[in-house]
């Protein structure tokens, strides 16, 4: 969603999947592992989908949020 207050796009929701290093390893190497919704669904050990969150924004502050956290 567009904020004109922050003049660039804002986050509302998270989409979340945790690996372990083995199932990372898979998705990191093939990228149609990575566009498919179902594979990456079934490879990942946890989920987490909602709306953004005071500690999701923390988080952000944190770390770089548009690279990748291994």
């Amino acid at each position: 969603m567009w904020d004109d207050k922050l003049r660039n796009a804002r986050l509302l929701f998270k989409d979340v999947y945790c690996f372990g290093f083995s199932e990372f390893q898979v998705w990191f190497r093939d990228p149609k592992v990575r566009k498919s919704p179902l594979k990456v669904w079934v490879l990942a050990n946890q989920h987490w989908k909602g709306i953004i969150s005071a500690f999701d924004a923390q988080t952000f502050r944190v770390y770089d949020s548009l690279a990748l956290q291994e």
